[in-house]
């Protein structure tokens, strides 16, 4: 975990948005397009892949609900499989969307982590 190349990640992303809408999701990482995905309230969406071996796997994810349009990289693996991290590594990464932005619990620490970074509103 974090130090072996290929090592495999599971990501899940459940839609704690406060005002109840739908969330819609659609994650790629570079060729590779998950398709667009409606997650309800309080139900989750996962993927399952492995790092590759230059650990510079990133997936990138556009979440949309009336009235917004944020994107976010769910999976780095600069950040979420470095020892280095300040953040942890993470075999299943957890996900809580909401309106602030993405949530990622960590295991480890028993911690979450708010992110804004990275988030665009339009």
């Amino acid at each position: 975990e974090g130090i072996l190349p290929f090592s495999p990640k599971h990501v899940v992303i459940t839609n704690k948005l406060v005002s109840q809408f739908g969330l819609l999701v659609h994650c790629t990482n570079k060729g590779i397009d998950l398709g667009v995905r409606s997650v309800l309230i309080d139900q989750s969406f996962d993927f399952r892949f492995r790092v590759n071996l230059r650990k510079t796997t990133n997936y990138s994810c556009i979440f949309s609900w009336p009235g917004i349009v944020r994107t976010f990289d769910i999976f780095r693996a600069d950040r979420d499989d470095s020892k280095t991290s300040k953040f942890g590594i993470c075999s299943e990464c957890i996900w809580y969307m909401s309106e602030p932005g993405p949530c990622r619990k960590s295991t480890r620490w028993r911690l979450s982590f708010l992110f804004f970074m990275g988030f665009l509103i339009i």
